[in-house]
């Protein structure tokens, strides 16, 4: 089937499969773990740092830099016990996230609320669908220079007949509209408004997520000195450029010399060994992923 016929849900597990698939090899390997343990694994997607600040009422720092919660990642809950152990008098929340668990990221930003730090929610470069969200807990939201905010209308895979469909469709009216209030409330006009750029898949940029009310400021960033002509004439940027010019010629050599030598049989034999192993290792947890699902 094209990509053209595939529906743009259907594009979307099959991406964030691929993308969990990667993730749980990669914490397997990480921690040593055979694909026995694998049905027991939490994936993590938030990290805390400096609980208590530093000295002077420092901020503490948590970064949501990953898919939030769902069926393979660590709960809300256990990010609202850490969060309820930061003490610090202001908290810096981090976003880089494609979004997540729907719930998950609603317990997350009335948790935000119930907590007495100050937040300050940093988009560092995307807080996209319930991402987008947990950023809407923040007292202040800050929009890094080129980053962005996404919402859209919840999505879910459902098995059954057309009333399961039809009562699927039902629900998940329900929760956008739900989703939809949660941005009227920061960003004002009306629910319905919001719900229509939901429907829409709306991504803004720094500025226009400032523009549209769901962020308070972008983050300014000083520039860069303009650069001097040097003595010899040329600008630091020419001097990179023929700087990388110059790597690039290296590299090609470097390329081509290694080329011409020939690999020893014992070292060609065991490549292919680790290959085989490695897709062998891979393949029972590509299989396994859809069922979990």
């Amino acid at each position: 089937m094209s990509d053209a016929a595939t529906s743009s849900h259907v594009r979307r597990l099959a991406s964030r499969v691929e993308r969990t698939t990667a993730r749980f090899m990669d914490e397997a390997a990480r921690g040593g773990q055979s694909v026995a343990d694998l049905p027991s694994m939490r994936l993590p997607w938030y990290e805390v740092r400096d609980e208590a600040g530093g000295p002077g009422g420092d901020p503490a720092t948590v970064l949501i830099y990953d898919e939030i919660g769902g069926s393979f990642g660590v709960t809300a809950k256990d990010f609202a016990v850490a969060l309820e152990k930061i003490t610090a008098p202001t908290i810096h929340l981090r976003i880089n996230s494609p979004g997540g668990s729907l719930f998950d990221a609603i317990a997350i930003y009335n948790t935000l609320h119930h907590h007495p730090a100050r937040v300050v929610v940093y988009v560092d470069a995307l807080a996209a669908s319930a991402a987008s969200l947990i950023a809407m807990g923040g007292d202040e939201i800050v929009m890094m220079p080129g980053s962005q905010l996404m919402i859209h209308d919840a999505s879910a895979v459902e098995d059954g007949n057309a009333a399961d469909m039809r009562a699927m469709s039902a629900f998940l009216d329900r929760q956008s509209d739900n989703v939809a209030d949660i941005y009227r409330l920061r960003g004002g006009g009306e629910a319905g408004e919001w719900r229509e750029l939901m429907l829409a898949e709306t991504w803004m940029f720094a500025a226009e997520a400032v523009d549209m009310g769901l962020a308070d400021r972008v983050e300014i960033v000083a520039p860069a000195p303009a650069p001097e002509a040097s003595i010899s004439g040329t600008t630091p940027r020419m001097k990179a450029k023929a700087v990388i010019r110059i790597g690039r010629k290296r590299r090609r050599a470097d390329s081509s010399a290694a080329s011409s030598i020939p690999m020893p049989p014992s070292c060609l034999a065991f490549a292919n060994s680790t290959i085989k192993i490695a897709f062998l290792a891979a393949s029972p947890i590509s299989m396994m992923l859809p069922i979990w699902t």
